[in-house]
């Protein structure tokens, strides 16, 4: 029985975890967009392109030190 409750409790979170996935989904041409259109404008500046390359390197390896250590 307490398998059956923790499955239904799982299953409420795949479902809020695919209607997320789909959200995203259905926006990603125009985030694809908008990203390449800061990118083409940012390249003429190499400056605001090291700062923004630099951030996201940061920013993944927080995301990967966080997950090792959850692991």
């Amino acid at each position: 029985m307490a398998l059956l409750k923790r499955l239904t409790g799982e299953r409420g979170r795949w479902e809020q975890g695919s209607e997320t996935f789909k959200n995203q989904m259905s926006t990603i041409i125009g985030d694809v967009l908008l990203m390449s259109a800061f990118m083409a404008y940012a390249g003429t500046n190499l400056l605001i392109m090291s700062v923004v390359i630099s951030a996201r390197i940061a920013s993944h390896r927080l995301i990967l030190e966080l997950s090792d250590g959850l692991a």
